[in-house]
């Protein structure tokens, strides 16, 4: 929050039913990773992830559109990292 009062809507209510799986911090706000990612119940295995809306955990560049291919590659680099990869079938000789 700057001098002018304004306070980034919370983007909480536009994530539906899920928005009540995800864990927020003492002030309210969820609590987001480095990789932009949203901590969920721990029952939940898909991701979450925020573009914007993150100035509480990642600051004011998080409003920068200069920033936008940075934070995209974070969350892909995130995703490609959490990817569940089948085991390889063994084949019977």
């Amino acid at each position: 929050m700057s001098a002018t009062g304004y306070q980034p809507p919370d983007p909480g209510p536009l994530l539906g039913e899920a928005g009540a799986l995800c864990l927020r911090d003492a002030r309210g706000e969820l609590n987001v990773t480095r990789d932009h990612r949203v901590a969920v119940a721990d029952h939940v295995t898909a991701g979450i992830y925020l573009q914007g809306s993150t100035e509480h955990t990642h600051g004011i560049t998080s409003t920068m559109l200069s920033h936008t291919a940075v934070r995209v590659g974070q969350i892909r680099d995130s995703l490609l990292s959490r990817r569940h990869r089948p085991e390889p079938s063994r084949t019977r000789v």
